[in-house]
């Protein structure tokens, strides 16, 4: 895979990796959709359709004949009726539910992702205790990351 650098979806990668404490699976997406894309989608249909076009934008970066089990349609809706028969999804939220899978399996060496900034008037936190700063969730995020150069 081609290393995507400045990704769009950046927000949905840190999501799926845990960068974020996760409140309500509609209202997380619909929020970070709505920095990606300028308006908030009204239903889970809609982030379902965004969440497709991640995987799109995922498989445009592979290498000419590189596999991946996610490279096939039938693979991925074989996972999404999993889903929707052993967890009990409707089929929106399991599609949803296995691209933040397939995002979140996808190695650092192939997303330069960008380091999450926590502070008082952000939506999301870093998950862990309630009693953890601002302050130590962005050291946190700075020693994993890195420094930005």
């Amino acid at each position: 895979m081609k290393q995507i650098t400045n990704w769009t979806y950046n927000d949905i990668a840190l999501y799926a990796k845990g960068w974020y404490e996760r409140k309500d699976l509609f209202k997380d997406m619909a929020y970070i959709f709505c920095k990606i894309y300028g308006y908030q989608p009204d239903n889970m249909h809609d982030i379902a359709h965004m969440m497709l076009l991640i995987l799109d934008d995922l498989t445009s970066h592979l290498e000419p004949g590189e596999k991946v089990w996610w490279n096939s349609y039938a693979r991925i809706f074989e996972d999404v009726d999993h889903r929707v028969d052993f967890y009990d999804m409707d089929r929106d939220t399991a599609i949803t539910s296995t691209v933040l899978s397939i995002v979140q399996g996808v190695d650092r060496k192939d997303v330069a992702l960008k380091k999450p900034v926590y502070s008082k008037h952000g939506y999301f936190r870093m998950r862990g205790p309630k009693s953890m700063t601002y302050a130590q969730m962005n050291r946190e995020a700075e020693r994993f990351f890195g420094e930005e150069k």
